[in-house]
């Protein structure tokens, strides 16, 4: 008897700590908890789907120009001439492009992690840059309406601004989101700052070209040439208006503007993301390419019947096919 209550006891004494173990969790299982509770997620696959977005809107741009219709009856220079300013703003959109793409790996270089609100500011920069190419192509077909300019140009600033606040918040939220080693960087704001700079270069220049579109379209569209020369062209406007500031009263009453090289951010770029974004658009051009043979190039039982067999009806648009061959 005395054996049984002894078991019974010591059974007892095992459940009771057994409670105590389920009743205080390990730090560990509070942190994981913690840690669900904000839905902080790496973003790597983010990175990766952002990088296949932008590299289809680079891609599919040139569209409009690859099925322009050739007149036989015009030479080739009348040809180009009507081209040419399609080009151009083919340039000016591959550019613009680029520019937020590169633009958008500086930002996630510093982001370790992604909650809600990251993934939702990259879905709205996704969403503006989808809108460009629309933007730009009747930016090229209306290149003298203000309707036209004002689009493109708010788009490429919409694009700059939530990649901007992104970088705003990712730093705000730095102990949850940052990478280690920007949190641990001793030139952390010089960083901030320096994206900062990078991230609104081009809004400022499509707003000044927007603006001044409205007194002169043509050289509102002159100013947003210059998007092909956004860096260079900040390094230059900070350094002209240091100077002018001195030679005017000493400067005394205006902000102080430091200009941050951007090799802050270009000796971390990460080269996955370079070879990701180039395999993509080789990817899309090599897919392109069927898209010249499509339905309306295979012919009809009808045409089939009249040229008396299948093989003269294929010849007969064979020159419509034998580049894609």
């Amino acid at each position: 008897m005395a054996s049984n209550s002894d078991e019974h006891a010591s059974d007892h004494e095992v459940d009771s700590e057994a409670d105590d173990i389920e009743t205080v969790p390990p730090d560990n299982i509070q942190f994981a908890r913690q840690d669900s509770s904000h839905s902080l997620t790496g973003s790597s696959r983010l990175q990766a789907y952002s990088d296949a977005i932008f590299s289809i809107i680079a891609t599919v741009m040139i569209l409009p120009i690859a099925h322009h219709e050739i007149s036989e009856h015009k030479s080739l220079y009348d040809t180009f001439g009507e081209l040419l300013p399609q080009l151009v703003v083919y340039l000016m959109s591959f550019f613009a492009v680029s520019a937020a793409w590169a633009g958008h790996v500086w930002v996630f270089q510093t982001i370790a992690r992604t909650d809600d609100v990251i993934v939702l500011l990259n879905l709205f920069i996704l969403m503006v840059v989808t809108f460009l190419p629309f933007s730009f192509t009747l930016l090229g077909l209306f290149p003298t309406y203000i309707l036209a300019i004002g689009i493109c140009c708010l788009c490429i600033t919409f694009v700059g601004v939530l990649q901007t606040f992104a970088v705003w918040y990712a730093f705000r939220q730095e102990d949850r989101i940052l990478t280690q080693e920007t949190i641990s960087d001793p030139e952390k704001n010089k960083r901030k700052s320096a994206l900062y700079q990078v991230l609104l270069t081009n809004p400022i220049i499509c707003i000044v070209a927007l603006l001044v579109a409205l007194i002169d379209s043509s050289v509102g569209h002159f100013l947003l040439l210059l998007l092909l020369f956004g860096q260079p062209l900040r390094k230059y406007t900070i350094a002209l208006y240091n100077k002018c500031k001195h030679a005017c009263c000493g400067g005394a009453n205006l902000p102080n503007i430091q200009y941050i090289s951007n090799k802050i951010l270009e000796e971390k770029i990460s080269m996955e993301r370079v070879e990701a974004f180039s395999d993509g658009v080789f990817a899309i051009v090599a897919t392109l390419i069927i898209l010249d043979i499509c339905e309306d190039n295979i012919p009809s039982q009808e045409a089939v019947k009249s040229e008396g067999s299948l093989e003269k009806a294929l010849g007969k648009d064979w020159t419509d096919r034998k580049s894609v061959v």
